[in-house]
């Protein structure tokens, strides 16, 4: 009996986590505003992959937790540096990013070689324009000098809300 009062009350924390976790993923989405049926069934799918994390439980995202051995050790491993790679990611991509000075066009107020760092939340951050780009590049490979990106899909410029005006 006290097993199944455990249950029904992990369970109201787990829809509760699921609900806080959805209005903020909500909130989100009405930030980037998606503008094509596309960008509206990747919402969907994201709704169900977390409806998966935190009710269903069908996909089992953390299988290495109970592997034994050096599985178990590199899968942390990999699991901290993925996790810790999209969090730049998006970090970079939504609210702020760093820039060096690469040519002295600006030589009156910044010299070649300084570094900046770019508020992407005052005005809105640019959506991509490709979802096929190579995270954390800006615009060429560094090693091969080939472009970061591939061309096709390609969607309009846009940006975001931001929280203040270009002036």
């Amino acid at each position: 009996m006290i097993d199944k009062e455990k249950a029904n009350l992990n369970m109201k924390k787990q829809w509760a986590k699921l609900a806080v976790v959805l209005f903020l993923y909500a909130l989100c989405i009405v930030w980037v505003q998606p503008c094509s049926i596309t960008g509206w069934l990747l919402t969907l799918a994201g709704a169900l992959l977390l409806f998966d994390v935190y009710i269903t439980k069908k996909i089992r995202w953390q299988w290495w937790k109970t592997a034994e051995g050096p599985v178990r050790f590199i899968m942390s491993w990999v699991d901290a540096l993925v996790f810790s790679l999209v969090a730049v990611y998006f970090i970079n991509l939504f609210l702020f990013q760093n820039y060096v000075i690469p040519s002295s066009s600006l030589e009156k107020s910044l010299l070649t070689g300084d570094y900046l760092f770019v508020s992407k939340v005052s005005y809105g951050p640019r959506i991509p324009q490709t979802p096929l780009t190579m995270p954390l590049t800006q615009h060429t490979l560094p090693l091969i000098q080939a472009k970061s990106y591939i061309e096709w899909p390609h969607w309009d410029y846009r940006r975001m809300k931001g929280l203040g005006k270009v002036q």
